[in-house]
């Protein structure tokens, strides 16, 4: 829960980090959880619980998140 109110109070600021590049790209775990400042095990925790951002699965192993979803995310989470 601390994630989600810390989060909050960032998303603006995290969001315009995210701006200019490919919406569509898709970001690993690692270059997300940079982007964000979480660790990876905080973003397989908010998938586990269905709070994150939409993520898409590559293979048995592989999350990736698509650009525009996060940043989608990152605004309802600005806007509550």
């Amino acid at each position: 829960m601390v994630e989600r109110v810390h989060l909050r109070s960032r998303a603006n600021e995290l969001a315009e980090k995210g701006v200019g590049g490919d919406p569509d790209i898709l970001l690993d775990l690692k270059r997300l959880a940079d982007w964000l400042a979480v660790s990876p095990r905080t973003l397989e925790h908010w998938r586990a619980r269905k709070i994150g951002p939409k993520w898409h699965r590559l293979s048995a192993i592989a999350v990736r998140y698509r650009r525009a979803d996060v940043l989608s995310w990152l605004q309802e989470r600005a806007s509550a």
